[in-house]
């Protein structure tokens, strides 16, 4: 058990949320030689990272980071042993900071997009299949969101893990009887809808694998209330609550008290439900949210 996640990573993130990043840096980013991803960056570095490389992660647990190369279409892997993209080739070590591979997989377009990585001369090496091992692949990486090419950032883990813990908390496009018909409002939707059913294909593989046995998984996400994983709810986390939580927007940006309060205890909430019913919490360890950081008083 960790001794140290809150002072480690629970407080540095809730003070983080007490930031305006966004908009700062979209306006930033309209300044030449600027960019809105590596003024996030900066923001991570200071309040976050401290100047940490991937070089100083430990072994284990893995860390892997994910954006979509602009480049190529594929994705991109950064970790400590290596980042890849298997069009482009594999980068062996590479010695870049925390907060930049960070601001590259939160680059979420076209606001906070692209992220540029440059990368050292020979760096990175052929390997099989690596049809794009070519100077205007690997010079300079043109990076958004890692979420446009795999919202639950699954690839880089399904094959290679047993034991498969989901965490979803992005929120399922909402149904609309009368969307918009001019053609930005129609480009938006059509945006949403393909981005939707790239996650709802993933899901239907992971439920696939852990119906035959191949992985075990247990998922959970924000757009379903608590008592969809079985009858039992002994925080009484109700579905209001769920919807509360669900309709918070993925802002970097000052987040009232009780909507950080809330996003929080729907974390706990759904995967203690979720994890209880997957088996991966013994019975008799009652779920509490007195454990949780306190908002008010963490200033």
């Amino acid at each position: 058990m960790a001794t140290n996640l809150r002072e480690e990573v629970s407080q540095p993130l809730l003070a983080l949320a007490q930031k305006w990043v966004d908009a700062p840096a979209i306006v930033a980013g309209l300044l030449p030689f600027v960019t809105a991803a590596g003024v996030a960056a900066r923001v991570y570095d200071r309040a976050l990272f401290k100047g940490a490389t991937l070089q100083d992660l430990p072994d284990r647990p893995r860390f892997t980071f994910t954006a979509t190369s602009l480049q190529t279409g594929a994705l991109w892997r950064f970790a400590k042993e290596y980042a890849a993209e298997y069009h482009v080739g594999q980068w062996p070590k590479p010695e870049l900071k925390v907060a930049d591979v960070v601001a590259a997989s939160a680059a979420f377009p076209p606001y906070m997009s692209p992220a540029y990585v440059r990368v050292p001369p020979g760096a990175i090496e052929m390997q099989e299949g690596a049809d794009l091992h070519e100077e205007g692949f690997k010079g300079r990486l043109r990076l958004t969101d890692g979420g446009v090419y795999d919202n639950l950032g699954l690839e880089p883990i399904w094959k290679r893990y047993e034991t498969i813990l989901v965490s979803d908390g992005g929120r399922a496009m909402p149904s609309n009887p009368l969307p918009k018909s001019n053609w930005f409002s129609q480009a938006l939707r059509v945006t949403d809808i393909a981005l939707q059913q790239g996650i709802f294909l993933r899901e239907r593989v992971l439920r696939g694998l852990d119906r035959d046995g191949t992985r075990k998984v247990v998922s959970w996400g924000i757009g379903q209330g608590v008592q969809t994983y079985g009858p039992e709810n002994p925080l009484g986390f109700t579905a209001a609550d769920t919807k509360l939580a669900a309709s918070v927007k993925t802002r970097l940006k000052r987040f009232p008290d009780h909507v950080q309060r809330t996003v929080m205890r729907a974390g706990y909430a759904h995967a203690d439900a979720a994890l209880r019913r997957g088996g991966m919490i013994p019975p008799g360890r009652a779920p509490s949210f007195v454990g949780l950081p306190s908002i008010d008083r963490r200033r």
